[in-house]
């Protein structure tokens, strides 16, 4: 989860951008003074910059997957309960989508 997450950010910052934004700020991972979309982009950069740190696989082919099991793991995790409390509904294939750019 830590490699999707920066990720996630990036994709959910276009629908509650207001709550990361103040999420960021709150962490200090954006000054007071961004923007909602500087901010967001700083927090998203800071949990990289974290994952860095700690020495952890970037990307997803970093942990040497290939993109069949992605594809698999996408359409399993489309149909698990808490996609629906995403802050938008996501098929499989957005899913699937924000896997291949973690890829």
């Amino acid at each position: 989860t830590a490699i999707l997450f920066p990720y996630i950010i990036e994709d959910h910052a276009k629908f509650k951008g207001e709550r990361l934004a103040r999420l960021a700020k709150i962490l200090r991972a954006a000054p007071e003074t961004a923007t909602v979309e500087e901010a967001c982009a700083a927090y998203a950069e800071n949990i990289r910059e974290r994952i860095a740190k700690a020495n952890l696989p970037a990307r997803l082919k970093d942990l040497s997957l290939s993109i069949d099991e992605l594809t698999l793991a996408a359409e399993d995790a489309g149909q698990l309960d808490m996609v629906n409390y995403l802050p938008r509904s996501m098929t499989s294939d957005d899913l699937f989508d924000l896997i291949k750019l973690a890829f």
